[in-house]
Formats: C-alpha cells, structure tokens, sequence
C-alpha cells in the first residue's frame, strides 16, 4: 500500500541437522532501511517502546517511553518539539499538523492500520523519523504481528471503528491517556481527517473488496509455502495448527472486516466512510510561480486545487512538463482545497510572502525539474495515464531586454549599455538589473549567457511595412552569426500563404497569495551611428562573423537615413567571461 515498512520472510531453521522450527525474519529499522525507502539515513530516529502509555506522543516525553535510535546524543529536544506541536493544548495545532507532519506517509499507515483491523499501535510498536530537510515527521510502524484480529477487537465498536486511535477510542478503552496523540490531531482536524477517510476507502476498494480476492489469495498463497514447516512446528512447540488460522482470517475476520467497513461505517450505515472516488476526477490548476520575486527557484510552486465535492486520492498521479512528480501514496486533496507542489518544501515554507509556511497549507515537493520562466504546459495524469488538469502559462522571457521574444546579442549589448549602474539610475537600468540586486552586474550577464538563443520570436505586425522582414535566424548557435536580408515579392507572397504564426497562451489568472512577478520597464533598443568607415568594413565580413540589418526596400549600400547595425556574435565579447571585480 506504499507504507514505509520492514520487510519480513519465513524461514526454516535447523540444528544439528535436524528441524527446529519455522521462524520470521523481520528488517530492522536502520540506516539501509531509511535508505531502501528513500529516506534520508542522517534523519532523527524515536522508537516508541515504554510501557503504560508513555510512549503515545503525550507531551514531555522522556526515556521511559522512547529509545533515540539516532543520533545518539542523550537529547530529546526533536520529540518535544513534537509531541508540544501536536498536542490539543497547542493553538496553532493545525499549523503544525501541515507544517511539520509529513501527511501522506502518516494517512496511509493509518489507513493501513484500520483496514487490516491491527490495534496493537497506539502507545507502542512504531518508530517516528524526522527528515533533516523537510523536517517533517513521518510514523514507521513496527511489530505488525496482530493483524485481522478476532474476539473482542473485531466485534467491539471501540476497535473497530475506523476513528481508533483518537482520544475516544484508546488502545485499553475509552477515557484514559492510551491513545495516540498524533493520530488524535489528525482526526481532530476536519480536513486531515477527510483524507485519512478517503485513503482508507481508496485501500478498501483496492484491496479488501471481495471481487479483488486480495488477501484471500495472499493468505492461501502463503499458507501453501509455510504448511509442511507450520505443521512440524506445531508437532515439536505445540505452537498452534495453522488450519485454525486460516479459518480464523477466511471465514471470520476478513468477511466481517470488510461488512463493517463497507456497510455499518460506509454509505450505507453511518456514513463516516465516503463512497467510491469518481471514476475520473478532475483537478484545476491554479496559481504557477515560475519567477520568486525572491531570485530563488527552491521557492517555486504550482498549486492544484480539488473543486469536487468530495475528497481525491491522487496518489500514484503524476505531472508532467518541465518538472516531474509521482504523488506519494496517501496524497488526498480534500474537497474544495489545495495543494501546492515545489520544488522545496523548506523554501517552500521560508517565502517571505504567502503561499508559505504557517498558512495550514497542505504541501509536497516534487522530484525533479524547474519551472521555464518561458512559459511551458503543465499537465497532469491520473494513475491511469489519462489527464486531470492542464494548463499553458506563458513566460517572462527573462533576459530579453529589448522585447523582441528572443534572448540575443541585441540583449547583450543592452546589458552592457548599463554595466556596472545602479538599477535606480535610469529606467533602462532596472530592466537590466535582471535579478534584482540592485546592479547590473555579473549575476544579469549569467541570466542572458544562461538563457541565450531561447524565447519565441514576436511576430511583426502586418502594419508596419518597416519591420516586415523575412529573418534567417540561428539563435541556437550564435557563434555562426546572424543575417536578414531584404523581403522579396516572392517571400511575401510565400510569407502570406504560410499558416499564421501561433498566438501566446494568456497568463492564468493569479488567486489569493500568488506573487506577481516584478515589471521592469523595458528601455528601447539604442541607436548606433556608424561611421562610413566602419560600415564599409562590417560589409565586407563574412555573414558568420557579423550580423547587419537593413530595412527592406532600400539599398544594402550604407545610407544616412537607413545606418546598418553591426552586432558582433557572442563569442567577440570578452564580457561573457566578464566577473565583476568591483
């Protein structure tokens, strides 16, 4: 179900040659565990393992209650951390549940939990781990030995209740400090406690519906591997005849389990469990910062929003565009909110303006990638390939100075025009003080180097004859030079039977919280007023080593009214190696 679990086996073991019995292996929780499930192994470790309760989250934990697996430096400040956070006298318990609880992975092992009706978790038997970047807390469960259990647990609705765990419905029955601390904030809270429900039926449907004959067969089948060793164990340690097992899990537990979920707390009952998910959900994809007035890209997010009525599971969906993600399991978007993938959930949470931290904002960061600041599409699938949300944005084209929707020397040379002013010199200044320190200096030569060659072209307007001009165009490459050469009659009529150039998608509309990106004003292109002189030698160079524009109908012979523009390609500025010494 994708809980961060320890693997376990049966093994046959002998002595001396002969049987000695059937016995479990079970992975200890340690540094290749955290890393076999993709957690950071320098993270901080608790084992729950006190007696009478004091292991249960409950404030002022102390040795009694808790093993710090690691570090081992004798200090307990993380879990008091903790266990103050989630505790009902907090006010801004809530805050920290979505701050500091890694919700996904914590809904999905209790969802776990309450499926296979396992109630041995509450002040023991689990570990709960820090990750040292999100810094959010995630449970680990441990002795997963009482599973679909029969007698009182199974027929009592104290245990049975998918709310077990909560200060209602304690390990050792109502009214005592045996619950789970961080189990009761999560059910406290309305919106955590719809995922947690709606995780709960996405693992119902999946696994203990009777049409998927799940644990039936993983019973039988493990049942078949075990039953020579299990019925020699029982004859040399009177440990139990399996038969009576598997009556117990067949014929009792699991039929019985799975009407108490489906029916007395489904629908159909009391209602506390939703119905199925919808068979294709949708989701809308709402604010996108792909430009941090920040400068810095860890503080990007696009933020997904559940407009249906009821919650969505979408873990296993996935985002595809310049970034990619996989929702981990338990990702549920409750009804009518958000939640917002980044690319660090630590500056994620440190922006200095909302979305961010301390907002009670459901956030996860994704794999890998980085929003284009060019405009990109955004889509995402379901766990079936179809897709749930798309949207194109469209860019800033950071770097193009002089408007044109490519990044090109015409850009470099605009930046040098100002190198080394103050941005709040002149207008021009600021639009190239392109990452907002203050300077145009080597931090903007960066952005222009880093994105050169990228953007659309505008289209000219069919209004203005002077710039209707067919443009040979090598931006990939600037080192092999660029030309245009006067519009002929025959490339107009060419021109005008092509299909009309794409129109840009609009920007989405920004909601509450999504930061506009700061406008500078872009200064117009400088003219250069080239002697006759230099003209003349600029054209007699070859076209790969310069690049001269003229206006279409006139002469390509250099005229006062139409001066030719020499740009020399890139590798001529010796300021793209420039780093300021100032």
């Amino acid at each position: 179900v994708g809980v961060a679990a320890s693997n376990a086996f049966h093994v046959h073991i002998e002595q001396n040659g002969g049987f000695f019995g059937l016995y479990s292996i079970v992975e200890q929780v340690d540094d290749d565990f955290l890393k076999r499930n993709g957690l950071d192994p320098d993270g901080v470790l608790y084992k729950a393992s006190g007696s009478n309760s004091l292991g249960n989250l409950r404030p002022n934990p102390t040795e009694a209650g808790y093993n710090k697996v690691q570090p081992k430096d004798g200090s307990f400040a993380e879990l008091i951390d903790l266990t103050n956070g989630i505790n009902a006298g907090n006010p801004d318990r809530d805050l920290y549940l979505f701050d500091r609880i890694n919700l996904p992975a914590v809904i999905n092992e209790m969802a776990a939990h309450a499926l296979t009706i396992h109630h041995d978790r509450l002040p023991n038997n689990y570990y709960v781990y820090l990750d040292p970047e999100t810094q959010e807390w995630t449970r680990i469960p441990w002795d997963f030995d009482q599973p679909f259990a029969v007698g009182g647990f199974l027929t009592s609705s104290h245990y049975n209740s998918p709310l077990y765990g909560d200060s209602e419905h304690g390990q050792n029955g109502p009214g005592a400090d045996n619950y789970n601390h961080l189990y009761d904030a999560i059910l406290d809270n309305p919106t955590t406690r719809e995922m947690y429900l709606r995780r709960l039926r996405t693992l119902m449907d999946t696994y203990l519906d009777a049409s998927t004959g799940y644990f039936e067969n993983l019973v039988n089948t493990t049942a078949a591997q075990i039953n020579a060793d299990a019925v020699a164990d029982n004859a040399v340690w009177g440990a139990g005849n399996i038969n009576d097992g598997l009556n117990e899990i067949l014929n009792i537990s699991l039929p019985t389990r799975r009407s108490q979920l489906f029916n007395t707390y489904g629908p159909s009952g009391s209602g506390l469990i939703p119905n199925a998910q919808p068979a294709a959900p949708s989701l809308t994809i709402g604010a996108i910062d792909f430009a941090p007035v920040s400068g810095e890209n860890d503080e990007e997010y696009i933020q997904l929003t559940n407009n249906n009525a009821t919650a969505i599971d979408i873990s296993g969906w996935t985002v595809e565009g310049a970034i990619t993600h996989t929702f981990k399991p338990g990702t549920v978007i409750a009804a009518g909110q958000s939640l917002y993938i980044t690319a660090k959930t630590s500056a994620f949470r440190a922006r200095a303006t909302g979305p961010s931290g301390g907002q009670g904002l459901f956030v996860q960061q994704w794999d890998s990638g980085q929003l284009s600041a060019f405009g990109e599409t955004i889509t995402v699938k379901r766990a079936d390939g179809t897709t749930a949300a798309t949207l194109t944005y469209e860019g800033t084209d950071p770097g193009d100075l002089t408007g044109d929707g490519v990044v090109g020397l015409d850009d470099l040379r605009e930046l040098l025009i100002y190198w080394g002013d103050a941005a709040s010199s002149s207008a021009g200044a600021l639009a190239a003080d392109l990452n907002g320190d203050g300077t145009v200096n080597t931090p903007d030569l960066d952005i222009v180097r880093d994105n050169f060659g990228k953007g659309t072209p505008n289209p000219a307007p069919t209004s203005n004859p002077d710039r209707d001009v067919d443009v040979d165009s090598n931006v990939d490459n600037p080192d092999e030079g660029e030309t245009t050469t006067p519009a002929t009659d025959d490339a107009a009529e060419d021109n005008a039977s092509r299909d009309p150039e794409p129109t840009r998608p609009s920007k989405p509309v920004a909601p509450t919280f999504n930061p506009a990106p700061t406008t500078r004003p872009k200064p117009a292109s400088p003219t250069l007023t080239l002697s006759p002189e230099t003209q003349r030698a600029a054209a007699m160079r070859p076209t790969a080593n310069a690049l001269s524009l003229t206006r279409p109908g006139k002469s390509d012979a250099p005229a006062a009214d139409t001066p030719a523009r020499e740009i020399t390609p890139a590798r001529r500025f010796n300021a793209l190696a420039m780093r300021d010494k100032r």
